[in-house]
């Protein structure tokens, strides 16, 4: 077997169980899949992310208009779900007979349930799909098994650290860092600045983020798992995965407020309640406030990718993310789904997305990506980095526990020494071999 060390992709979450038997369907009449299609008297059952919600809801209606306009007397039910729990609640709803008909998936999730039977193989209706013979390579990648399809490309997404200007002048702060050592000391500015504001942290920097502590791990050199033995063992014990993780504890402990228990899906909040000035996440994060949230979200001055602390010039690798869209092999209406993906995925939906930061699902729509935010966040593209290509991986980061955030956050209760990070990598090595194998 080819050594798999850190390689592409992702939006992480919840691991899935699902055998193909469970995922069958009846049909009294069918569409281009095999699926039942009931024309004109269907309720499509769609599940998106809620940062479609939040962040590009107009493709969505947009999507969902031309659809109903294609299939009169049809209908769509979106409902948004969230990144911590969807693949378990998609295991349920397989186990009861009443799996959705759309679903999206993580692209580092893709492989799992594809394995085992749960996506529909969309190989023979490839070019039903927009842009399909342009798609990014990394997503199709992440949707293909044993040479097939299982589902269609949505977009990626990269990382990278935005600033509140207001906040960063106010401390004397007018330009990106350039170097590690200049990043470290505009933390401590700002901490000093702020230090009357509850909560502040000059950086927030939850614990629990997996795409940043692993890029730190990927910029020593590290890995996270390998196979070339013939079976997966995990290497994050190993001297530069080790070197990465404490890294990424000096950036964790740079400010005295960041959460050991905290995990980056809820550091949003920070940033809109104006208790962070540098923000590492990504593009649309930055422009929706959480509920309930009364005042306005500030208005990233700047944006950064975070200096390398072991490359001089260089910076750290970014976690390129990204979503699939799949037609559970459970649906009723399968036919109907694919016509409802490629309504979601057109042209001028893609763009609409790029416009709220994401990168579009094809080559030949990155003309779209426009702004210097928006093309600053494309950038990363030019230094990304990879999860292990393991069809199980779903087993690693999925579902609870996520086994990466958990090592970040038990290193970090336990005050980021260096026997807690030797300790805590070679635990998580050991049910990284299992979640595997």
């Amino acid at each position: 077997m080819k050594s798999k060390k850190l390689v592409a992709i992702a939006c992480a979450t919840a691991s899935v169980a699902l055998v193909a038997s469970a995922c069958s369907s009846s049909s009294k009449s069918t569409g281009s899949s095999g699926s039942t299609t009931a024309a004109g008297n269907t309720t499509l059952n769609v599940w998106l992310m809620v940062d479609a919600q939040t962040g590009w809801k107009t493709a969505v209606t947009s999507a969902v208009s031309t659809f109903e306009q294609q299939h009169p007397g049809d209908k769509v039910n979106v409902t948004y779900q969230t990144w911590g729990t969807y693949l378990d609640k998609f295991s349920t709803a397989v186990k009861a007979g009443s799996a959705p008909d759309v679903m999206e998936v993580g692209n580092t999730q893709a492989g799992t349930p594809a394995s085992e039977g749960a996506f529909l193989d969309l190989s023979s209706v490839k070019s039903k799909f927009p842009n399909s013979d342009n798609w990014n390579s990394g997503l199709v990648s992440s949707c293909t098994q044993g040479g097939k399809l299982y589902c269609v490309p949505y977009y990626a997404a990269d990382r990278m650290v935005m600033v509140n200007g207001k906040q960063a002048t106010a401390a004397g702060i007018t330009a990106a860092p350039a170097t590690w050592q200049d990043l470290l000391g505009d933390i401590q500015k700002l901490n000093t600045k702020n230090a009357g504001v509850k909560g502040y942290t000059g950086m927030e920097v939850p614990a629990g983020d997996e795409y940043l502590g692993l890029a730190f791990v990927a910029d020593a050199g590290g890995t996270v798992a390998d196979d070339s033995s013939g079976k997966w063992v995990g290497t994050l014990e190993s001297s530069a995965s080790e070197t990465g993780l404490a890294n990424y504890c000096t950036l964790f402990k740079a400010s005295k407020n960041n959460d050991p228990a905290g995990i980056d899906s809820n550091q949003d909040a920070a940033w809109s309640n104006g208790t962070t000035t540098f923000l590492y996440g990504l593009g649309w994060e930055s422009a929706n406030p959480p509920k309930g949230f009364t005042g306005a979200s500030p208005v990233p001055s700047i944006y950064f990718n975070i200096p390398s602390p072991t490359k001089a010039g260089s910076y750290l690798p970014d976690f390129t993310g990204g979503s699939d869209l799949a037609v559970p092999s459970g649906s009723k209406n399968q036919s109907l789904a694919e016509d409802w993906i490629a309504d979601y995925t057109s042209s001028a939906n893609e763009g609409t997305m790029a416009t709220a930061g994401d990168i579009p699902n094809a080559s030949n729509l990155l003309s779209d990506v426009t702004g210097a935010k928006n093309t600053q966040y494309a950038s990363g593209q030019q230094n990304p980095y990879f999860v292990p290509e393991a069809p199980k991986w779903t087993n690693v980061d999925g579902g609870t526990p996520n086994l990466i955030d958990t090592m970040l956050q038990n290193i970090a209760k336990g005050g980021c020494t260096a026997s807690v990070i030797d300790t805590q990598a070679k635990a998580t090595d050991t049910a990284i071999a299992t979640a595997l194998n």
